[in-house]
């Protein structure tokens, strides 16, 4: 399965498991998802799917690189 059908499985499945927003902003008034609460997830999707993955960070977004671990000739995806 190329990486692209696979990562369109893996967002469903991802959607399915249960998050909790640990982020709270008290002026607005709304909770949001932090870091921490996804990649939970999104790491077991992975590895569950086959994908190997790197994440990198700076100050302001993270970069995740994914690549299809059945065909590993073929290059590396980038999620920003």
């Amino acid at each position: 399965m190329d990486l692209r059908k696979k990562m369109t499985i893996a967002n469903y499945r991802i959607n399915l498991i249960p998050k909790k927003k640990s982020g709270h902003n008290s002026k607005l008034k709304y909770n949001y998802f932090k870091l921490g609460d996804i990649m939970p997830a999104i790491l077991k999707v992975c590895a569950e799917m086959r994908i190997f993955h790197r994440a990198f960070t700076d100050e302001n977004q993270l970069k995740l690189m994914i690549q299809n671990a059945d065909k590993l000739d073929d290059e590396w995806l980038d999620l920003v």
